[in-house]
Formats: structure tokens, C-alpha cells, sequence
């Protein structure tokens, strides 16, 4: 999708911060780097070490393959045990930071701002933090604008490291936000030109195009990504009713046969029952990080969820396929049936 007026919608902003987010930056501290990708893979277990521990460092990233060694907590239990071992120690930033990245993921925007804002206080002038508490009160505000208190923000993120390329992203659409296309497209060609992830190009080159248009300025190539899975993503009859009236997530999702639990790409998509059955494509434009790409699979597992909260992480409720283990020929055809509910 293109931008095409001065708003933009919160899925499709998510939907870009989230391919932006998951290119890592060389600047960002290396505990910040390997607790956005614990999150993504299991949040009750990487409070549960962090609260055990006593430091996020202490993880690996097949920290989530040691799951069934570990005690099963609930996110919201394992949000609670984190808060109280905060209680003992508010000025951990690293806890600080994990309890506010955990409230983001569960769209509680309140606390989101609460935690990162303690962590600001601990750590002030930090890029990151910057950053990433300017989209949480964003999204607190429910506005669906980074104009006034985000803005200044995320000035200062830019300001205190050029190179965050999730502050260049957002601080963008602050300009783009007040029509200045301009800035806009001095700022998002800086990040075009920083990126490698192929997925996170080809979206920004189309935002790109979307201002080089408004500016009567020649377009810039796409990337072009041959298409590696084709697959018929149907729900079944006895489902249809917990979606009926409803809007929810649906999460695409291929990972490994064997190693790690990541998923190597996702499509995500705002769907309503009247959506199915739908057919879609994947490629590497949905690759989750430069350095895993699907094309270099010859077999990958697929799968599908529905998500009512919008979590990255499975929920009670949440509908679901079975996993296929599928061969990567020339565009694999798949058939995907949802047909199960998340105990």
C-alpha cells in the first residue's frame, strides 16, 4: 500500500515500523538487540530468565528451544513476576527496558510510556530509547499522528544518532505528517541507501515513489522478488462464527524444519471473515532478517494464525492451521486451512 494523504493507518505504519525494526543496527547496545528478538520468540520466557537471572545478557537466542525445561507462565503472569522484581530494583534499566517493550507488544500503550519513560530517566540521551517511547505515546494518544510530544522526541533521537534508522523512519513522518515532502525524502532516501533488508526496501521504495510523485520527481526501480510460495488460505466451517462481525490479525508465517523457533518470513494482514478464502504469495520481501532469506530453504514449515489481540505471540482463542512442511521448488502451491482454536 501506498501513503495517499497526510495519514497514514496504524496498521500500516506497524507494518512498516515492524520490517524497519528488524533491521539491527550496528549502533544500538547489544542487550537492546537480543531482547527484541527474545520478545518476538517467547516474552513469558525471556521474563522468566530475565527475573531468575537477574540480567538479559545471560540469554541466548535458542532460548526458546529450552522451553519445555522451563516453568509455563502466562505473558500476563510473567508481566507481573517482572514488575515486582522491578519493584525491588526500579533502576535496572535493562528490566526497565524489557517490561516496556513487553506492554508494547500487548498494545498496552499506558505502561509502555510508563516503563520507557523510567528508562529514559535512567539512561537520558539514548537514540533508542528516544525512539521507541515517541511511538509509544504516539500510539498512546491514539491519534494516529507523531505530531506534538513524539515529534520532539524523535528530533532529539535523530539528532543524537543520524544513523538510527527507526528514528529516521518516524521522524519522516512527522514532515510527511505537515506535507513537508521535501524533508521527507531527504530523510527516507538516507535510510533507502542504509537498509539491506529486502523487504523493508521494496516498502520504502514505494513510500518513496508515493513523494517523488507528489514532487513531480521521477520515480525509483522497485526491487522486483520472484515468488517462492503461492498458497489458498481458507478457515473452516465450524470457525467461521468466532470471526464473524469481527476484524483480527492474520499471521503467515514459514520457518525452519529444524533450528531456530523464528519464523524466516511473515506476511501479516488486517482481515475480516468476508477475506476468505483469499490467496496470497510469499518472497523474500517478507523476510524477517537480511541474513536468513526463504529463497536459500529447500524446505520450509508453513503455517496460519488468527490473532484477535494482535499479539506477535500466540494466544488463548487465537484460531489456527496445522503446520505443513513444504519444498521449496519453483513457486511452490500450498492449501492452508484454519481450523483450530489455541487451548
Amino acid at each position: 500500500k501506498k501513503i495517499k494523504d497526510k495519514s497514514i493507518s496504524a496498521d500500516d505504519r506497524k507494518d512498516y515500523e515492524t520490517k524497519l525494526a528488524h533491521v539491527l543496527q550496528k549502533e544500538e547496545n547489544n542487550s537492546f538487540k537480543l531482547i527484541a528478538v527474545i520478545l518476538l520468540l517467547a516474552l513469558p520466557l525471556s521474563i522468566y530468565f530475565y527475573t531468575q537471572r537477574g540480567t538479559p545478557q545471560a540469554m541466548t537466542t535458542n532460548i526458546a528451544q529450552q522451553n519445555s525445561q522451563q516453568p509455563q507462565m502466562s505473558l500476563e503472569e510473567a508481566v507481573a513476576q517482572l514488575e515486582e522484581k522491578l519493584k525491588e530494583n526500579p533502576d535496572d534499566i535493562d528490566g526497565q527496558m524489557l517490561l516496556a517493550r513487553t506492554q508494547f507488544s500487548m498494545k498496552n500503550y499506558d505502561k509502555a510510556v510508563t516503563a520507557y519513560s523510567k528508562a529514559n530517566e535512567l539512561a537520558p540521551n539514548e537514540s533508542v530509547i528516544l525512539t521507541e517511547l515517541a511511538e509509544a505515546i504516539a500510539l498512546k494518544n491514539n491519534k494516529g499522528t507523531f505530531l506534538g510530544e513524539p515529534e520532539q522526541y524523535l528530533a532529539k533521537a535523530y539528532e543524537l544518532n543520524p544513523q538510527n534508522q527507526k528514528a529516521i523512519w518516524l521522524y519522516g513522518m512527522t514532515f510527511y505528517e505537515k506535507q513537508d515532502y521535501a524533508k521527507t525524502l531527504e530523510l527516507w532516501t538516507g535510510l533507502y541507501e542504509m537498509i539491506s533488508d529486502e523487504g523493508a526496501k521494496k516498502q520504502l521504495a514505494e513510500q518513496l515513489n508515493d513523494i517523488r510523485s507528489k514532487l513531480d520527481m521521477p520515480l525509483i526501480e522497485e526491487p522486483v522478488y520472484e515468488t517462492l510460495i503461492t498458497a489458498t488460505v481458507d478457515i473452516s466451517e465450524s470457525l467461521k462464527s468466532q470471526l464473524q462481525g469481527k476484524e483480527a490479525l492474520l499471521y503467515i508465517y514459514t520457518k525452519e524444519t529444524q533450528g531456530m523457533p523464528m519464523p524466516i518470513a511473515v506476511i501479516k494482514k488486517t482481515i475480516q471473515l468476508s477475506d476468505f478464502p483469499m490467496n496470497i504469495s510469499m518472497s523474500d520481501a517478507q523476510n524477517l532478517q537480511p541474513n536468513r532469506k526463504l529463497s536459500e530453504f529447500k524446505e520450509v514449515v508453513i503455517g496460519a494464525r488468527i490473532s484477535f489481540s494482535g499479539n506477535a505471540m500466540a494466544q488463548k482463542g487465537d484460531l489456527l492451521s496445522s503446520e505443513q512442511t513444504i519444498p521449496l521448488r519453483q513457486e511452490t502451491n500450498v492449501d492452508i486451512n484454519i481450523d483450530s482454536i489455541k487451548n
